[in-house]
C-alpha cells in the first residue's frame, strides 16, 4: 500500500506540472488517473463538483506549510495596507508572481471586510499614534472630525503599513506552526 500510494502522489504532482502526456506502463498504473488541475480538466469540457473545485482552488500550491502561511501572511498584509480599492488586486498580484495559492491569499486579504473595517482602520490609528508620540491615544466617537482626520492622516498610514507587517509576520508563524502540527498528524 505504501509503494502504491507514492506512485499515486507521482503522478498527480507530474499531472499538476503539466506532464500528464508522460507514456507510463499500462501495467503498473492501469488504476491510477493523473490528476488534472482544475483549468485543463474545464478546458476539457470536464465538470467536477462544487466540492472537489473549492478543494482544488485551495491546495493549488499550498501543499507545503511554508507556501500556506506565506499565502496567508501575503494577504494579511495587503488586505490591511491601507491601499483601499486595490488590496485585492496587489494581494493577487503578488501572490502570482510568487508563485502562491491565489486563493488563499485572497480569503485572508478579506481581514478588511466591512463587520472589520473600522477595527482595522482604528488599530492602524492608534499604532501610528504611539509609534509617532509614544502615547496611547485617547479618542472618544464623538472627537471624529474633518479636522482630526487631515491632523492624524499620517500617522494613519504609518500605522496602518505597521499593523499589516506585524498581522502578516503574526498569521505567517502561526499558519506555519499550524500546518506543521496538522501535517504531523
Amino acid at each position: 500500500p505504501g509503494l502504491a500510494r507514492g506512485r499515486r502522489a507521482m503522478v498527480r504532482a507530474l499531472g499538476r506540472c503539466g506532464a500528464a502526456a508522460v507514456a507510463w506502463p499500462a501495467s503498473a498504473f492501469a488504476a491510477v488517473e493523473p490528476a488534472k488541475p482544475l483549468r485543463i480538466a474545464w478546458s476539457q469540457g470536464q465538470r467536477w463538483s462544487l466540492r472537489k473545485t473549492v478543494r482544488e482552488f485551495f491546495i493549488e500550491h499550498a501543499q507545503e506549510p511554508g507556501e500556506l502561511s506565506l499565502a496567508v501572511g501575503v494577504g494579511l498584509f495587503f488586505g490591511i495596507v491601507p491601499i483601499w480599492g486595490f488590496q485585492m488586486i496587489a494581494a493577487a498580484a503578488v501572490a502570482h508572481r510568487c508563485r502562491l495559492n491565489k486563493a488563499i491569499t485572497l480569503l485572508a486579504s478579506n481581514i478588511s471586510a466591512p463587520p472589520l473595517a473600522p477595527f482595522v482602520v482604528y488599530g492602524g490609528l492608534v499604532l501610528g499614534h504611539w509609534l509617532f508620540t509614544g502615547q496611547v491615544m485617547h479618542l472618544a466617537p464623538d472627537q471624529v472630525s474633518m479636522a482630526n482626520v487631515r491632523e492624524y492622516f499620517g500617522q494613519w498610514f504609518v500605522g496602518s503599513v505597521a499593523l499589516a507587517l506585524l498581522a502578516a509576520v503574526a498569521g505567517t508563524v502561526l499558519t506555519y506552526a499550524g500546518a506543521r502540527l496538522v501535517r504531523r498528524k
